[in-house]
């Protein structure tokens, strides 16, 4: 999906229906040419994930971040180490974890 809308994007899609004419052509090639997707190497695709993925991660975007809160920047880079190390779901649920354990923190400490 991330690959996708990237695409998308990128392409100069401006509304919704690109995406759901992205994913009604990947269904009709994977319907109507399963042998021809086999041929494609795993490392291939698995290089068009990192490549989209480091460009979705903004150096930018993380000194702002920094700047802002320390906390929310220390969660922003767990999580994506966690991506890198593990998988994108388990990564994902590792920074949402972090997330609401630094919300409880806050919220345990109110006055």
């Amino acid at each position: 999906v991330i690959v996708r809308s990237t695409a998308n994007i990128q392409a100069g899609a401006r509304t919704s229906t690109a995406t759901m004419l992205h994913g009604l052509w990947i269904a009709v090639v994977a319907l109507c040419f399963p042998k021809l997707l086999g041929g494609v190497p795993v490392a291939a695709l698995a290089a068009v994930l990192v490549y989209t993925g480091y460009k979705l991660v903004s150096p930018r975007t993380l000194g702002h971040l920094w700047r802002v809160s320390h906390g929310e920047a220390a969660i922003y880079l767990a999580t994506m180490l966690a991506v890198v190390a593990t998988n994108l779901l388990e990564g994902v649920l590792f920074g949402f974890a972090l997330s609401m354990a630094k919300l409880a923190w806050h919220l345990t400490r109110l006055r």
